[in-house]
C-alpha cells in the first residue's frame, strides 16, 4: 500500500504548477504537498504500527520499505513530521 501512495503522490507532484503568489502555492502544490503528508503520515503510522516505535527518520521509512523515495516536502525526525526546506519554499502547509 505505501508503494501505490508513493506512486500517487508522484504523480501528483509532477503535476503541481508554480504560484503567481509567492506567499501562497497553488492549488495544485498545496494539493501535492497535502497528498504528500497523507503519505509520509500513513507510512509512520504503519511503521509505528509494526515495531512498536516511531520511526527515527524519514530514511527509516525508505529503508524499511514503508516509502520507495525520500518525500520532497515532508520530513519525519523522532516520529514528527515536519516541513523540509524544499516544503517551506513552495509555502506547503499541513492538511486539516
Amino acid at each position: 500500500m505505501g508503494r501505490l501512495l508513493t506512486a500517487l503522490a508522484a504523480i501528483l507532484l509532477s503535476l503541481t504548477a508554480c504560484s503567481s503568489d509567492d506567499d501562497k502555492p497553488s492549488e495544485a502544490t498545496q494539493a501535492a504537498c497535502s497528498t504528500e503528508y497523507r503519505v509520509v503520515n500513513a507510512a509512520s503510522m504503519a511503521y509505528q504500527a509494526d515495531t512498536g516505535t516511531p520511526p527515527a527518520d524519514t530514511q527509516a521509512l525508505v529503508t524499511d520499505g514503508y516509502l520507495d523515495t525520500t518525500p520532497d516536502h515532508w520530513a519525519v525526525n523522532d516520529g514528527t513530521i515536519s516541513l523540509t526546506a524544499e516544503g517551506e519554499d513552495q509555502g506547503c502547509t499541513k492538511p486539516d
